[in-house]
């Protein structure tokens, strides 16, 4: 399947996205619609539908998915989410462009995603992977109806009627898909305890360290003493 593959988001440096071209608009819209940590959005442009996926990050900064089918479109989401899900979780584990921080929230240090380009190649071959097996969901865009504005928009959550969201996909210009729960796969979970556990064990250990140091400046502290205290004696009965 030959699709388009674009990364996007509000980063440390502001708004950035890769490739940069004429798409920044449809991608900011997509970002102004953000009402839950994970959301699919979804733009038809004539015979170009654009499949993209917004996780939110600390403060506000986000990171966004997004792959391009050129006169296709799919007919199920499911599968949908759960590429974009394990993309995400596939960030994390890497931890170059998105990461853990000590409270196990998802964050980033990136600045800019032209800084990352050595980075972005593989999460591209891998979303491209990922849509392949989709392609059994997918089928022939119908004709553009002209009895809705370019412009629309439709909101659902992930539990509505799916023949909508897909009806709605393709006959309006936007189609919002929010999800606010469940949004993180098995693994996800898996990583973050571990990585939970980890941090807890590093700061345990730490501490033990830290007494470790205390118990050995007081034994300084007291062969000093008794140094002095000798030194002193020898200083007086020589």
């Amino acid at each position: 399947m030959n699709v388009s593959v674009y990364l996007f988001g509000e980063f440390n440096s502001g708004y950035s996205q890769y490739p940069d071209d004429y798409t920044s608009s449809i991608f900011q819209k997509f970002s102004a619609n953000v009402k839950s940590t994970t959301q699919i959005a979804i733009h038809r442009d004539g015979n170009l539908m654009y499949y993209a996926y917004i996780r939110k990050l600390q403060q506000d900064r986000y990171i966004g998915l997004c792959v391009v089918l050129n006169a296709l479109m799919l007919v199920r989401i499911d599968g949908l989410f759960s590429l974009f899900e394990n993309t995400i979780f596939y960030l994390a584990t890497n931890g170059k462009l998105v990461r853990f921080n000590r409270r196990d929230d998802l964050v980033t240090s990136m600045e800019n995603l032209y800084l990352n380009k050595e980075d972005i190649e593989p999460l591209t071959e891998f979303l491209r992977a990922g849509f392949s097996r989709l392609e059994h969901d997918c089928t022939s865009l119908p004709a553009v109806s002209y009895g809705t504005s370019k412009d629309s928009c439709k909101d659902f959550v992930v539990d509505d009627d799916q023949d909508e969201i897909i009806k709605s996909s393709y006959t309006n210009g936007y189609t919002f898909i929010y999800k606010f729960k469940g949004f993180n796969i098995a693994q996800f979970n898996s990583y973050k305890e571990g990585m939970s556990k980890l941090y807890k064990e590093k700061q345990e250990l730490q501490r033990q360290l830290d007494d470790l140091k205390e118990e050995v400046f007081a034994l300084k502290t007291i062969l000093f003493i008794v140094l002095g205290i000798f030194i002193l004696g020898l200083m007086v009965y020589s």
